[in-house]
């Protein structure tokens, strides 16, 4: 048939074993990496973790500048620290094991709120690591991309791709999923350490899988050379003629400046139900009905653990106005006192979070 390879021939586009098990092995790794991002996603849960320690919007919205920068400016530094083809997948698989994945952990032990750090000490502490991470991730991504690229073909090379990274937004999914299960189910902070530390494990569990692969430079008698600066500036110059090229990097640009907006709409939609940010104090200001669900927030008890009061429906004690009071932010005598926030008609409004001072 017109079109067809002849019989007993193989097409361009045919995967051969290698390539099968390759993208397997590809594809699990993925999905492990994607279900382990997305259970700590620093959009939402180490936002969330930032307003639990106090965060005020300084230091939640460097969490976006950290999550952009890091990644996209070190990509240079990595063609100088992976010069070697034959030995790329081992040097790969141990930055990820020995650089990044101890950052989970320590960041899991940091959640818990070291006796004799402050709330602020602890904050930066997370975004340290956070920014270590990130940065260590931004170093070798542009590598990491490459390495794969040389394991696959142009011919199917989009096909494995698109197929491994479906696969991981699926993962990404059932991670966000887990997460809010986690929130949901374990005292805070306790439950945020648990995240980042399962995602410490995770991290390595999906270098387990990429190390499956089989490179054909790792069995090449020598070592093929990478490329220098010059051959780099010339490759960059030579892209920069590319009319796609160029409408590429404008459309990243604007996409990643628009992304850093979302720590933000995380903090808002933590605080829902109609509850506003303090502005002055990184508290919360809140509405009627919101008001008579404050009290129904976590509190530690007797022993230690935190426990959910049962819901009322009459405003209680917390409203006497029943829950009609005007928003605390705008009353003249609102004050801030171990933690509520009473405002011009009496309603007391407890924040959600151990400390009432924004960082």
């Amino acid at each position: 048939m017109l079109g067809m390879p002849p019989p007993g021939t193989t097409s361009a586009t045919d995967m051969t074993p290698r390539d099968r098990h390759n993208a397997l092995s590809n594809t699990l790794g993925e999905s492990l990496w994607g279900f382990q991002m997305a259970m700590v996603a620093p959009a939402t849960v180490l936002t969330v973790l930032l307003r639990h320690y106090g965060s005020g919007e300084r230091l939640i919205g460097s969490v976006g500048a950290i999550e952009s920068g890091a990644v996209l400016l070190p990509q240079v530094l990595g063609v100088y620290l992976f010069t070697s083809r034959k030995r790329r997948k081992v040097h790969l698989v141990l930055w990820h094991v020995l650089l990044m994945s101890p950052m989970l952990l320590v960041m899991g032990v940091l959640a818990r709120g070291p006796g004799g750090m402050s709330p602020r000490a602890v904050a930066i502490a997370l975004l340290v690591c956070f920014g270590w991470f990130q940065t260590a991730m931004g170093v070798i991504v542009a590598v990491w991309l490459d390495w794969l690229a040389h394991l696959f073909g142009p011919a199917i090379r989009g096909r494995v791709f698109g197929i491994s990274w479906c696969c991981s937004a699926l993962a990404g999914t059932g991670g966000a999923l887990a997460a809010g299960h986690v929130l949901e189910t374990y005292p805070q902070p306790l439950a945020f350490s648990y995240l980042y530390m399962a995602a410490s494990a995770m991290t390595v569990a999906s270098m387990a899988a990429f190390c499956l692969m089989k490179d054909p430079a790792a069995d090449a008698p020598a070592d093929s050379p990478v490329a220098g600066t010059t051959g780099l500036l010339d490759s960059f110059k030579s892209s920069l003629g590319d009319r796609n090229f160029r409408a590429f990097i404008i459309g990243r640009i604007i996409a990643t400046g628009g992304f850093c907006i979302g720590p933000f709409i995380t903090v808002l939609l933590y605080v829902g139900g109609g509850r506003r940010l303090g502005r002055e104090h990184g508290g919360i200001a809140g509405r009627g009905p919101d008001c008579r669900l404050q009290h129904r927030i976590p509190r530690p008890g007797a022993d230690g653990r935190h426990h959910r009061p049962p819901a009322r429906r009459d405003g209680g004690d917390h409203c006497p106005d029943g829950g009609t009071g005007r928003d605390a932010r705008f009353g003249r005598e609102d004050q801030l006192h171990d933690g509520v926030f009473r405002g011009r008609a009496g309603c007391r409004r407890r924040l959600p979070f151990p400390y009432e001072h924004a960082v």
